[in-house]
């Protein structure tokens, strides 16, 4: 089955993410008071959008969920609850990152660990551990 049209959709919500962890990058406590237009065209404070676009994708995830269950694909199989781990995890990651900007890639904590050691190595174990779920399905041995 292929998911090309749900990874292009997927990217459709990415790409504004990353514009917004940007800003957000830039955005002290204070302007988080800021008011701007929100939903109706009732002002509402930055803050109250940034929590917004958390609650709204949380809100989807039930809604999706609730969908597989209608159409009998409710009962993820331990393989895709594994992934559907690593998705949140690698999301969290997104999220940490947040605080930094390219200026701090080669910056170490006291372990010598960078911010560019610390993604180059998620990034190949990442890479390696796919490499290694799709050499199993090539082979053919698969019981899907």
């Amino acid at each position: 089955m292929s998911r090309t049209e749900i990874e292009t959709l997927f990217e459709s919500i990415v790409q504004p993410l990353s514009e917004v962890m940007e800003t957000a990058r830039r955005l002290s406590n204070e302007d988080l008071d800021a008011l701007v237009p929100g939903y109706g065209g009732r002002e509402t404070p930055i803050r109250n959008v940034l929590h917004g676009m958390a609650n709204h994708a949380r809100e989807h995830v039930i809604h999706l969920n609730k969908i597989a269950d209608e159409i009998g694909k409710g009962n993820p199989s331990e393989a895709q609850r594994i992934v559907t781990t690593a998705a949140e995890a690698v999301g969290a990651l997104r999220g940490a990152l947040a605080r930094f900007d390219d200026a701090d890639l080669d910056t170490t904590d006291h372990e010598s660990q960078s911010v560019r050691l610390i993604l180059n190595h998620v990034a190949d174990g990442l890479a390696t551990n796919a490499g290694r779920a799709g050499d199993y399905l090539k082979d053919g041995t698969s019981s899907t």
